[in-house]
C-alpha cells in the first residue's frame, strides 16, 4: 500500500464503528481524518460486528489506494476500548491491517499503559505485514491521575502524535456539580441583590440632595431592585 504524505490533522469526524451508512458517507466528506468508534457508542452486543464492519472498510481503503496511489482519503484512526480490557485486544485483533493510519486510546492514566499498547500493536503490525512504526496513537486522558502524569505520557512513544481531554462524570459527580451550581449561583444573585440594592438606595439619597432628582421609582421597590440585579447576573455571565 502507498503511504499518503503526512499532513495536519486539524478536523475530526467522529462515527460510530456499527454504523455503515454512517462511515461510508463519513470517507467521502472533506475532513482530515476519521476516528472509528468501538467503545462507548458501540453497544456490547454490536461490538464484534462493527470490528468486522470497521475492517472491511479497511480492507477497502487499502484496496483502492493501492489501485489509485493519487487519491485522498481522510486519516483513517480507531477508538478502541481501554488498555487492559478483553475489548482492546479483540480490538486490536480486527483493525491492524492496511489501511489502519491510528489508534484513539481512551482513559490512559500512565505510560505504563502506553507501553502496553506499543507491545501488542508491534506484534499485530508484524503478524498482518504493516510496517513497525507505522500505527500512530492519539491518547485520551479522562482522569486527573492521567492528566497529572500527561507530560510523561505524551512523551513516551514515538508512535503518539497528540493527546485529547475528556471527562468521565459519573451520577453521584452530577449530583455535585448541579448542587455547586446552585449555590454558587444562589451566592452571586443574592450577593448582587444587596450590593444594586445598597447602591441604588445611596444613589437616590444622593441625586435627590444635590440635584433634586426623583428616583424613588427604584427605592424601596423589591421587585424592580431583584429584575435589575438578575439583569446584572446574566450580563456578568455574559463577559
Amino acid at each position: 500500500m502507498t503511504e499518503q504524505p503526512k499532513r495536519l490533522l486539524r478536523s475530526w469526524m467522529f462515527v460510530p464503528g456499527d454504523r455503515p451508512r454512517m462511515i461510508e458517507k463519513a470517507l467521502g466528506l472533506p475532513v482530515d481524518a476519521i476516528m472509528f468508534d468501538l467503545e462507548d457508542s458501540v453497544a456490547a452486543i454490536e461490538k464484534d460486528n462493527a470490528r468486522r464492519q470497521i475492517a472491511g472498510t479497511l480492507d477497502a481503503v487499502a484496496a483502492r489506494l493501492k489501485a489509485e496511489p493519487g487519491c485522498r482519503t481522510p486519516a483513517r484512526y480507531v477508538r478502541t476500548n481501554a488498555v487492559g480490557t478483553p475489548g482492546m485486544i479483540s480490538d486490536l485483533n480486527a483493525v491492524v491491517r492496511p489501511g489502519l493510519e491510528g489508534l484513539v486510546i481512551p482513559k490512559v492514566d500512565s505510560v505504563a499503559q502506553v507501553r502496553i499498547v506499543e507491545d501488542e500493536l508491534g506484534r499485530h503490525e508484524v503478524a498482518q505485514h504493516v510496517p513497525g512504526g507505522s500505527v500512530k496513537l492519539l491518547l485520551a486522558i479522562e482522569s486527573p491521575t492521567g492528566l497529572f502524569n500527561a507530560f510523561a505520557i505524551a512523551s513516551s512513544s514515538p508512535r503518539v502524535i497528540g493527546i485529547t481531554f475528556g471527562a468521565e462524570i459519573e451520577i453521584s459527580a452530577w449530583i455535585d456539580t448541579v448542587c455547586s451550581f446552585l449555590v454558587v449561583t444562589s451566592f452571586n444573585f443574592v450577593l448582587t441583590y444587596f450590593v444594586v440594592s445598597a447602591y441604588l438606595d445611596r444613589l437616590c439619597e444622593f441625586l435627590f440632595r444635590t440635584r433634586g432628582v426623583n428616583l424613588s421609582v427604584f427605592r424601596g421597590s423589591f421587585r424592580r431592585k431583584v429584575g435589575l440585579a438578575v439583569l446584572f447576573v446574566a450580563f456578568a455571565a455574559m463577559t
